[in-house]
Order: structure tokens, then C-alpha cells, then sequence
């Protein structure tokens, strides 16, 4: 027969509660020593949306260091994109052209490979829906030339791409 016998804690201010003897109690940071190469005191200061935070090192277990600072990559970098203005959003949008009606299936390479005879193509973006992420059925062409929009327009609108007659128009500008 085993005896379960528990151990008193105190949770909250006032509130007790009981826990069965096999807990433990979470260690404590180690102390460290003389020789250690790390200082006690080492920390990491960084802003991120003009928060500044320190948070300190002597509390992290290596790996939560090691993802600790992949974190803090992340977030330096995510930190540097700004949207483009709209000047620029208007140049890149002159550039862009709007493909209608293809099939759900279609992947973005085999859109590139289909307009790049109309120009050399910056990039290419299929939307995907937020609720299902489905692709949806139209996308995007970005060529470096603006010239290359019109040629698009003038030579693939009404064309059969993928058994489905596409639909080739300048994409509108839209400010965010």
C-alpha cells in the first residue's frame, strides 16, 4: 500500500494550496563563478516599437538564450521594412498588371513563363484567401518596364491561358 502524503504551498497572498510530495519547486538561476566567461550581469537591450526592453541573461537556460536571440533577429530585421510610399507604390503599380480569371491551380512560375515574353518580369504574386488559403483566381505581374504593361495588355488580354480566357488589365492604384 503507498501513502500519498502532500506538501503545503502558498500560491497567492493568503491562498494555500495543497501539492502531492512528488513536486518540485523550480530551480534558481545558477550562481555564477569567478572564472566563468560570462559576466553575471549581461543583458540585452533592443527596442522594438519604441519599447525598450532589458532583459537579462543570468535567467536563460542556453537554449532560451539561442531563441532568445533568433527572436531578436527577427525582430531587427522586420524592423527595417516601411511600406513604400505612395509615390512609389503608384510607380510600382504603373508597372504591375492585373490577371483575371486563371485557374485555381495555376502556379506562379508558369505565369511568369507565360508574360515573359512581354518583358523582363520583376515578380509575380498569386493572393490566397485569409479564411480557407486557397489561392484565388486572379494575380499579379510586375515587370521592370513600364512599356512592358502595355504590350501585355495589348497581346495576352483575351488570350487562352490554362483552357480559361484571362483577363489582362493595369492594376489600379490603391493607397493604404
Amino acid at each position: 500500500m503507498v501513502a500519498h502524503t502532500t506538501a503545503t504551498i502558498l500560491c497567492a497572498p493568503g491562498a494555500l494550496k495543497t501539492a502531492p510530495t512528488g513536486f518540485k519547486a523550480p530551480k534558481p538561476a545558477p550562481i555564477r563563478s569567478k572564472t566563468s566567461r560570462t559576466p553575471p550581469k549581461t543583458a540585452i537591450h533592443f527596442t522594438n516599437h519604441q519599447i525598450s526592453t532589458t532583459i537579462t541573461t543570468t535567467h536563460f537556460t542556453p537554449t532560451e538564450k539561442s531563441e532568445l536571440q533568433i527572436w531578436l533577429q527577427i525582430q531587427r530585421s522586420s524592423d527595417h521594412y516601411q511600406p513604400p510610399s505612395d509615390a512609389e507604390q503608384m510607380e510600382i503599380d504603373r508597372r504591375t498588371i492585373h490577371v483575371a480569371n486563371l485557374d485555381y491551380s495555376t502556379t506562379s512560375s508558369e505565369l511568369l513563363d507565360y508574360f515573359k515574353i512581354c518583358g523582363a518580369i520583376k515578380s509575380v504574386t498569386i493572393p490566397t484567401d485569409k479564411r480557407t488559403g486557397f489561392q484565388k483566381n486572379h494575380g499579379f505581374v510586375e515587370f521592370k518596364e513600364a512599356e512592358s504593361v502595355e504590350l501585355a495588355m495589348e497581346c495576352m488580354d483575351q488570350s487562352i491561358f490554362r483552357m480559361r480566357r484571362i483577363r489582362v488589365n493595369q492594376k489600379r492604384f490603391q493607397p493604404f
